[in-house]
């Protein structure tokens, strides 16, 4: 059975995040301080770690898909988001950097992965978390380029 707070979650990348999508997001971050088969959270800065990009994407893309949520405090650390991903990454946006790396990333490509920026009131600098919709690949099994 899947988690409520997963069905909220954007599915299309075009889709603009609603008042319900937000707190799914909250819930997933408040009530789930561990990482499950489908939920991988990340703290911010780990989006400027193509590896650490890459082994989480690798991992869902072989098994059954799921999230990296990008800008929250790891298992270690409890609860909650960190100090935020950025909006703009490398002088793009975020979600579309990251979408145009996950590709370059993998042996064989993986292609399908889609992100979301969700803006957070409660941040500075207009910085927010960074939702990745991993599928799960047709073409596995993938492994990091190296």
């Amino acid at each position: 059975m899947q988690c409520k707070a997963y069905r909220n979650l954007p599915q299309a990348k075009s889709e603009k995040p609603t008042i319900r999508q937000n707190k799914a997001l909250q819930s997933l971050a408040i009530r789930h301080s561990l990482t499950t088969r489908r939920l991988e959270k990340k703290r911010s800065v780990v989006i400027t770690d193509d590896a650490e990009i890459a082994k989480a994407a690798c991992a869902f893309a072989n098994a059954s898909g799921g999230f990296v949520v990008f800008g929250m405090k790891d298992q270690e650390e409890g609860r909650g988001f960190d100090e935020g991903v950025a909006p703009i990454n490398r002088r793009q946006p975020v979600k579309s950097w990251i979408e145009q790396k996950i590709p370059t990333l993998l042996e064989p490509t993986l292609t399908g992965c889609e992100a979301m920026f969700i803006q957070m009131s409660r941040l500075q600098d207009g910085r927010g978390v960074l939702v990745l919709k991993v599928p799960q690949s047709d073409s596995r099994p993938h492994w990091v380029r190296g």
